[in-house]
């Protein structure tokens, strides 16, 4: 796969919420009794924006201090035009019916995520988000300019809802767990940061966030190591960072014990959400958003291939939460009680998940942890709220990832059916095949995960007026490149073995893709010593 190459509008959005060491009002991040602070503050904000999302009146009125503060008539097309999208009409989540006027105009299409798009897209994260950003950073914000902000973090917060019940039965949608990366440079200040967290002997106190803000981080490592290999500018020393996220869910026994106790409540992992087919960018993204990172690891060594130093940062972070209209961030009576019993699942879960990592990168914390699992769990017990039942507290849960794959939307062959970049590239990869260039369908199928790359193989052309046939038909039935050691025929072995390599390519076809199998198996052969 061609290394990935950032501009300079993908680096700001690749690095800018983790390294404000130098800029006098921006914060790296919040930590201790800070970050709980300026996370009350901002549950006031969410308070106020849910309660508006339910009133038309005071959603128009939200809308319009997101116009005044964007200024819409002065962004470049690029961006006034999904910003006048994303304000006109409503925008709910998809699982909740709240009543709207009749003659109000609504979205084009329930698969296009406009606040999402704009987040992933150069112009829009340059001229809108990176203003949220910068505002969430911020540490002494003004009230409006925090409330507008959270009304846009809430925009982008049902895009990523809305995508998750659309890919139902993707359990890397439904409970996305892995490990994903950031690579950025960044001053030696910033590395200090997070240094100073790592030296507290309080392990409770070693985490450190940005709430509501987002952070982009790549299933792919070469991304990361492309992002973080920036030059630094004259008389500065900068740091190459590489930033190791491992994403966890609840422990899903203390899921199901929370679930039957407040089967009202909504529980999601758009913490952590994969935006690929989103985003304009081929950057395999996995989008976190507000998200609590514990810090693990602070290890720095020098690169053997230049004198920039190599900081790898080792931090865990948590997919769950409660972000939903039905929740009204209210933190009062039953709603304090059932805020807390979620939190205590959380760091329940995030403990261990901490002991288990830190047997291979800070062994001596491993104790520390698993006390600390062991306490949040006995304070759940003493609020005598849940059923733990036959809860195994030796167990880690099951990793979403280990899950059965499942298919992709089901959207036919219309290109509305799907979202305005996944489309486009369906489009270029069967326009691609088409011509016979496998350089450009190889280096379209690239920018999808690798989880599923294979499902790229049984697809048609959309739009199409006639049964055209799928990719892998096409790929089978074409003669490789004559020249072997062109540039050509290397892409066309590599979706020749992609497709043989990957049983689940094969799992939606019967007698005929026994023989495209063998087809496939004779063309890879031919021309070969």
């Amino acid at each position: 796969m061609p290394r990935f190459k950032p501009n300079s509008a993908a680096r700001a959005r690749f690095s800018a919420p983790l390294d404000a060491v130098k800029l006098q009002t921006l914060k790296s991040g919040f930590s201790g009794q800070v970050e709980r602070e300026r996370m009350s503050r901002l549950r006031s904000k969410i308070e106020e924006v849910r309660n508006a999302w339910l009133d038309n009146d005071a959603y128009a009125q939200l809308v319009e201090a997101v116009r005044r503060w964007c200024k819409p008539a002065r962004l470049p097309e690029e961006v006034r035009e999904p910003l006048e999208r994303l304000l006109s009409g409503y925008r709910d989540y998809a699982d909740v019916s709240v009543s709207r006027p009749s003659n109000a105009s609504t979205t084009t299409s329930s698969e296009q995520y406009d606040a999402l798009e704009m987040y992933c897209s150069v112009p829009g994260y340059d001229y809108l988000f990176k203003l949220v950003s910068d505002t969430l950073r911020t540490e002494h914000a003004a009230e409006e300019h925090l409330l507008v902000a959270t009304t846009l973090i809430e925009f982008l917060t049902i895009d990523l809802y809305n995508l998750r019940l659309s890919q139902l039965g993707d359990p890397r949608y439904g409970n996305f767990e892995g490990l994903t990366h950031r690579g950025m440079p960044v001053y030696q200040q910033t590395v200090r940061f997070y240094e100073d967290i790592m030296r507290n002997p309080d392990l409770t106190m070693r985490g450190f966030a940005i709430p509501l803000a987002l952070t982009s981080t790549s299933a792919d490592p070469r991304v990361m190591e492309d992002f973080a290999t920036k030059k630094s500018p004259e008389n500065e020393r900068w740091v190459h960072m590489h930033l190791q996220v491992h994403t966890r869910g609840i422990d899903e026994g203390l899921l199901r014990a929370y679930r039957k106790r407040y089967p009202d409540s909504v529980v999601t992992s758009i913490c952590a959400m994969p935006v690929a087919n989103i985003s304009p960018e081929g950057e395999r993204e996995i989008l976190l958003r507000g998200a609590f990172f514990q810090l693990l690891s602070v290890t720095t060594k020098q690169n053997g291939g230049d004198c920039v130093p190599i900081a790898q940062v080792i931090v865990i972070t948590m997919n769950s939460n409660r972000d939903h209209s039905t929740e009204s961030s209210s933190n009062v009576d039953e709603k304090r009680v059932q805020r807390d019993i979620f939190r205590r699942l959380v760091d329940a879960s995030k403990y261990r998940a901490c002991a288990e990592l830190a047997a291979e990168f800070a062994p001596a914390d491993v104790q520390g942890y698993q006390m600390l699992a062991d306490k949040m769990l006995s304070e759940i017990r003493d609020m005598q709220e849940l059923d733990l039942g036959e809860f195994d507290e030796g167990s880690a849960g099951a990793p979403g990832l280990e899950k059965e794959d499942v298919a992709v939307w089901l959207g036919g062959r219309l290109a509305s059916s799907y979202p305005r970049q996944y489309a486009l590239r369906r489009k270029q990869w069967h326009q691609a095949l088409t011509k016979k260039d496998w350089v450009g369908a190889l280096k379209t199928l690239n920018k999808e995960y690798s989880w599923r790359q294979c499902d790229w193989y049984n697809t048609g052309p959309l739009d199409a007026e006639s049964d055209d046939l799928s990719a892998l038909h096409t790929i089978a039935s074409s003669r490789p490149p004559e020249d072997e050691y062109s540039e050509e025929h290397r892409a066309w072995e590599e979706l020749v073995e992609g497709a043989q390599a990957d049983p689940r390519v094969w799992s939606m076809l019967t007698y005929s893709g026994t023989m495209l199998f063998q087809t496939l198996a004779d063309c890879a052969d031919i021309q070969r010593p």
